[in-house]
């Protein structure tokens, strides 16, 4: 390790206008939605081909790897110079106690460099037999590199990724550590990154047969809405490729008729005043919407948490008596400053959370207790979680790892009612070893504004939302007309409109990219309307128009405004515009059990995928990170009573839906395909499906039929902490939470599905193989499926085969944990 230094002023000035150089020139390979360079994986197995590759062995797992991987080579396109001793190093190992499986990461390197995402991953039973081995290396690399010298300085590196980024350099950029040797800096991020600025040397592929030597410069923006891995040429400062740790969700608004949820009511089911209680909404419990409050006592799982919730030191005693403990820290960030309000709420010595709460009132009035809930839960995922794996070798977040291996001092910030945006939520995961940050921002009410139509089979009323510009439209009645204009599609006023619509409501069936809404709106009331009325292309009402001052403008649902069409075909629409006359007070997604537990959900996908070292594995375009999330979402808040067929919106709380509703996925979850028609082919549907939200949808309706075939088969247990052999629901947790161990760095489907059925292999030596095929065949991930390249859409191929030895109606019978292998 070098000496310390601090960096002159005048030098970074200099490099800035080297860097602003670089910008002009640069050419984007790629950006989050995928890495550089996607390098296809090859693995030693057909897809679906699922067995054992070796026999049983006695040596070290690592060296029965190595010694296959070696053997193999050719058969995955690899030299040996590829495999030879030197060429990799073992990024992740560790074994999961409730199989025996141990979990080997290799990534590539040449000339002590790494290759960015390359890595082979292998998982050996007890007994030294090879489950499965896929690799991500580059073929021949050797050949592939372009040099073995930076021309860039780090501190030129930093320089360029903070343009890219559009941020001030500081006025002096302190290096505070360095390993030259090993190309590896250390930056202070006073002024630019909320954490401290690596930068590494590291090999960037662009393709398979060209790989380029870059620096890795990691920048947390100091909004913490970004935090960002890139990689710079290191001989002309082109970025090659980003990834950012931080997962948006965009959790949209809800569209339809006006609808209201009779509260479950607030009066809290326990103890008052008990000691170790927290009044919160419990597991299974989504939100207000769904059930009660519930005063919960004691209820850490001493196994994942051994003393308790707020402890730190590992000894018995709180060392806190806030929100604050091994696991997480929750308070608010109102400023958003990533810095922690003092906000905490504080359960004195008994540590009794009990406070008040009602949603008809402002956010800011509960927050003490959105704080509580949003401490529990994230206690509770971690908890739940520790009994299927994701422990403190996998990666968990936890400060103290209590001496169980992993790297400690990563325990999740949460951030309640965060002040840097609303109507969504987020949450970043950095390597094992970095605190993940979830951000929950409040949702506004959006529908300030109603249209009433006053008779006729559509009478009603229906949200709406204002355009940005033209004001209010304070009870205007009339007639509504669609507009016609002079050039197809005539219905989108963006051409002069022909028709006379004086004193009337303009219908405009708005086409996306077709003109401004200022043009539109102007053009109406050219003709003579009063207001407008917006189709919206979307059911959430996510499109924001800017409108025209000279009219006031709303929008309304897709499938209201289809309605609306077809009843002008032949009926006439009288209508009135005016304000929402019942709105609902804001709302707080620290409420939302759902929200919080798909935020954590990323942070579990994240570190669990090509091992807690790469954090960096679901950047490609087929990744799956959003399904699971949904996935974990629906698994804490099934109940007894809950069956696969009912409809499950998902966010339906935080975007004003009645529990009913559709949520913000294209369908609410159900195995009825007659509610929830998606398949693998509709990956790549013209756009209709978005990446990576749609994308993850498409998956996780999958995992959910998988979930109802084996609760069917073994029936539902409602203790969530229990193993895998005590329930159907059990054990699909467990299956998705290790496929995601068994899966290579950036999956797509079909690699998603064969981690699910080797980690069925490896539990229950393949008792469920053939209800794991009927779920993914069902919705086209048969055998005969492709997913092509798991970074491009479009060339998936679907297929509903089952293999020839799986019979439809069979069942089959469920190998308890004595009989595994």
């Amino acid at each position: 390790m070098i000496r310390f230094r601090q960096l002159a002023i005048a030098v970074l000035l200099g490099l800035m206008a080297l860097t602003l150089s670089f910008s002009h020139q640069r050419q984007i390979l790629a950006t989050t939605a995928g890495p550089s360079g996607h390098i296809p994986s090859v693995s030693l197995q057909q897809p679906g081909e699922i067995g054992f590759l070796t026999a049983p062995a006695a040596a070290e797992p690592l060296t029965i790897v190595v010694d296959l991987l070696q053997a193999r080579a050719s058969d995955l396109t690899l030299t040996q110079a590829d495999v030879a001793a030197g060429s990799f190093v073992v990024s992740d190992l560790y074994m999961s106690e409730h199989t025996g499986v141990t979990h080997v990461y290799l990534q590539q390197t040449h000339a002590g460099i790494r290759v960015y995402n390359a890595y082979v991953n292998a998982n050996v039973m007890p007994d030294g037999r090879v489950v499965n081995l896929i690799s991500r290396f580059v073929p021949d690399l050797a050949g592939a590199v372009n040099t073995t010298e930076a021309a860039l300085t780090p501190v030129e590196a930093v320089a360029v990724a903070a343009a890219e980024l559009g941020l001030g350099l500081p006025e002096a950029l302190n290096m505070i550590a360095a390993e030259a040797d090993a190309g590896s800096y250390l930056f202070a991020g006073t002024g630019v990154s909320l954490e401290d600025i690596p930068v590494q040397l590291i090999y960037q592929p662009i393709s398979t047969t060209e790989v380029r030597l870059a620096w890795d410069v990691e920048i947390y923006e100091l909004g913490g809405e970004n935090y960002w891995s890139m990689r710079f040429d290191a001989l002309t400062g082109e970025l090659l490729s980003q990834y950012n740790y931080v997962v948006h969700d965009d959790w949209g608004t809800a569209a339809g008729q006006l609808a209201s949820e009779a509260p479950a009511g607030f009066a809290p089911e326990g103890i008052v005043g008990a000691d170790n209680s927290y009044s919160v909404f419990p597991i299974g419990v989504e939100s207000p919407n769904h059930g009660a409050i519930s005063i919960e006592i004691e209820p850490w799982d001493l196994t994942a948490s051994p003393f308790g919730w707020h402890d730190t030191n590992g000894a018995a005693g709180a060392e806190f008596t806030i929100t604050q403990g091994n696991n997480v820290l929750a308070d608010t960030d109102l400023d958003a400053n990533n810095i922690p309000d003092g906000n905490s709420p504080d359960g004195s010595a008994s540590l009794t959370f009990q406070f008040p709460f009602n949603d008809d009132n402002d956010p800011s009035t509960y927050r003490d207790f959105a704080i509580t809930n949003l401490f529990y839960w994230n206690n509770i995922i971690h908890d739940v979680a520790y009994h299927y794996g994701f422990d403190e070798v996998a990666g968990n977040f936890q400060e103290n790892n209590y001496g169980n291996g992993g790297v400690g001092g990563d325990s999740v910030n949460a951030d309640a009612q965060d002040g840097s945006g609303t109507n969504n939520a987020n949450f970043g995961t950095p390597p094992d070893g970095g605190n993940p940050r979830m951000q929950m921002f409040v949702w506004i009410y959006p529908y300030s504004q109603i249209v009433t139509v006053n008779s006729g089979a559509l009478a009603g009323d229906y949200f709406a939302k204002p355009a940005n510009n033209g004001g209010t439209a304070n009870g205007i009645t009339a007639d509504v007309e669609l507009v016609v204009d002079t050039t197809a599609p005539t219905g989108d006023g963006c051409e002069t409109i022909t028709n006379n619509l004086t004193g009337k409501i303009a219908l405009i069936n708005w086409v996306r990219g077709a003109c401004n809404s200022s043009v539109f709106t102007a053009n109406a009331f050219n003709a003579g309307a009063s207001a407008v009325i917006i189709i919206d292309d979307n059911e959430t009402l996510s499109t924001t128009f800017g409108g025209s001052n000279n009219i006031p403008s709303v929008s309304i649902a897709f499938s209201v405004g289809q309605d609306f069409l077809a009843e002008l075909g032949s009926n006439s629409i009288n209508a009135t515009i005016d304000d929402n006359p019942t709105p609902l007070a804001d709302r707080d997604s620290d409420i939302d059990s759902g929200i919080i537990v798909h935020e954590y959900g990323h942070g579990i996908s994240n570190r669990l995928t090509g091992g807690p070292a790469a954090a960096g594995c679901l950047g490609n375009l087929e990744q799956m990170g959003e399904g699971w999330s949904d996935w974990q979402t629906l698994f804490y808040t099934t109940n007894a009573g809950n069956t696969g067929e009912e409809p499950r919106g998902v966010g339906t709380y935080a975007i004003f839906e009645p529990i009913d509703g559709d949520g913000i996925r294209p369908a609410p979850y159900s195995t009825d395909m007659g509610v929830n028609p998606a398949t693998y082919g509709m990956v790549d549907d013209g756009g209709a499906i978005s990446v990576p939200h749609g994308v993850g949808y498409i998956w996780n309706s999958m995992l959910w039929d998988m979930y109802w075939l084996l609760v069917d088969q073994y029936g539902f247990n409602n203790n969530w902490y229990q193993d895998w052999t005590t329930g159907g629901n059990n054990l699909a947790y467990q299956l998705v939470m290790d496929g995601m161990k068994f899966q290579p760095c950036n999956p797509g489907f079909v690699d998603g599905r064969d981690g699910i059925l080797a980690a069925d292999m490896a539990l229950t030596n393949g008792a469920n193989q053939c209800t794991i095929w009927q779920a993914f065949a069902g919705r086209g991930v048969g055998v005969g499926a492709s997913q092509g390249n798991s970074n491009t859409l479009g060339d998936e191929v679907e297929s509903f085969d089952l293999p020839v030895n799986c019979d439809p109606g069979a069942v089959h019978v469920y190998l308890p944990i004595i009989n595994r292998p």
